[in-house]
């Protein structure tokens, strides 16, 4: 009746071992989950193998069989701490840096002119923003994001230098300033300097005239 009870009591303290094992391994040993269900399910299985019944009559070698297994529990779990557990890499794709997109500047914009006012002006609602022949002379060329400032020259058609040629003093010297005398074998006019238009008011007024020269 001795060895039973003893066998009991011994039967407690085994599993309080084994619960305070796993705790400690748990706390100090800091490894992932995995390790402290290994250990308490080593713990359990040495526990159900255990041949521990109420009311059996179990001699002194049993006892002694007994704690050898807690002393072999305690061997393999200090193992088990001891054990380097590999970590989990995953090599996932790295993504290349978002590079804010560049804005896109306006696009210019080209008007066409008719013949100028004695005083190089071109009222605004003349622009056409098509080429007509036989009324056009000047281009004028809009900066994108720019609705004040333009540059302009003559337009480079040859019916559109043809009619400018007819009237010199009104269509061509309020806007250039030519660089020679035109006359009556002059064919062609060639651009030097494209001159500057600012838009007044209602108006767009030469600021900067543009530079040519004859060609007979």
């Amino acid at each position: 009746m001795n060895i039973t009870f003893d066998l009991n009591v011994f039967s407690i303290a085994f599993t309080t071992i084994c619960t305070i094992l796993i705790y400690i391994v748990a706390r100090r040993g800091r490894r992932p989950a995995g390790i402290t269900e290994d250990i308490r399910a080593y713990v359990n299985r040495k526990i159900g193998e255990a041949p521990l019944q109420q009311g059996r009559q179990t001699d002194h070698s049993e006892l002694q069989r007994l704690r050898d297994a807690i002393g072999q529990m305690r061997v393999e779990i200090n193992g088990i701490r001891g054990r380097s557990v590999p970590l989990e890499i995953t090599n996932e794709p790295m993504l290349d840096p978002v590079t804010p997109a560049e804005p896109v500047p306006p696009a210019e914009q080209v008007f066409y002119l008719p013949t100028p006012n004695p005083d190089g002006s071109f009222p605004a609602p003349t622009l056409s923003g098509s080429y007509r022949e036989g009324a056009s002379i000047y281009q004028m060329t809009l900066p994108g994001g720019n609705g004040e400032h333009a540059v302009f020259q003559l337009c480079r058609d040859e019916t559109a230098i043809r009619l400018a040629l007819q009237y010199v003093e009104l269509r061509i010297d309020p806007c250039c300033r030519a660089l020679n005398a035109c006359t009556g074998a002059t064919r062609n006019i060639i651009l030097d300097s494209p001159g500057r238009l600012e838009l007044r008011g209602d108006r767009w007024v030469v600021t900067d005239k543009a530079s040519i020269h004859y060609e007979n």
